[in-house]
């Protein structure tokens, strides 16, 4: 009797219209809590934890270089210098470089005391040298020709042409062609010249009547004018009183 008490109690729409009636005033505020962040404030949070991990990525980076000290400058310097280019080798033997003819703005073709191609042809002797020195070791050593590094082969090393002399003729007949260009057009200049500054031919007038005599000699004689005249030699001829 008590629990059925209780239960018509419990449904009755007085004690149910109750919490329903807070559920809904609560329900606006609910909402409102769940989407109306402070965003400055999440801001904050955020700018913080940036800071913190930027300041462990320093005390990292920091405890990195100190444990190691000397690998930063092996680092450095693997980076910085290139390694050297050992020398080529036959036999144990040293094969000597060829030196690199001059670039062509390297010499002002001004007949210096020390030219850039006297200095090439210095080392090109040093290199010439060293070649034979190379040769005559090899032959000594006993071996043949053929295996010899092509470029000290006395097959096909060949000597070479003074680049210098090259340059310098070619350098020498532009100047030439220059000159001759230039004698011409100062020649046609003073021909024009004294073209300017001669008087006029005089301009010669003739009478009439000579133009029309000139005119007359010049035009060819018709066939009436020579039949005329030929009348006249025969009657002359025929009837002539001697």
């Amino acid at each position: 009797m008590l629990a059925s008490r209780a239960h018509r109690l419990l449904c009755s729409p007085r004690w149910i219209a109750g919490p329903v009636r807070q559920l809904k005033d609560d329900a606006p505020s609910r909402i409102r809590r769940s989407l109306g962040r402070n965003l400055s404030e999440r801001y904050k949070r955020l700018e913080k934890s940036l800071r913190q991990k930027q300041g462990l990525r320093r005390d990292i980076d920091d405890l990195a270089s100190s444990s190691s000290p000397l690998a930063t400058p092996a680092v450095a310097n693997a980076v910085t210098t290139a390694p050297e280019r050992r020398p080529e080798t036959f036999h144990g033997l040293v094969i000597p470089k060829e030196p690199e003819p001059p670039r062509d703005d390297e010499c002002c073709m001004s007949n210096c005391a020390v030219c850039v191609y006297d200095l090439y042809e210095e080392s090109l002797e040093a290199y010439r040298k060293a070649v034979a020195d190379l040769r005559t070791k090899l032959v000594a050593l006993g071996i043949p020709e053929v295996e010899w590094p092509k470029n000290i082969r006395s097959s096909t090393v060949k000597k070479a042409e003074n680049r210098r002399d090259v340059v310098q003729n070619a350098f020498e007949e532009m100047e030439r062609a220059l000159k001759r260009k230039r004698e011409m057009q100062q020649k046609q200049e003073a021909a024009a010249d004294a073209k300017a500054a001669s008087p006029p031919d005089p301009v010669v007038t003739l009478p009439s009547s000579a133009v029309r005599r000139s005119r007359r000699e010049a035009r060819p004689a018709s066939w009436l004018e020579t039949s005329a005249r030929l009348y006249e030699g025969l009657q002359w001829m025929l009837f002539s009183k001697r």
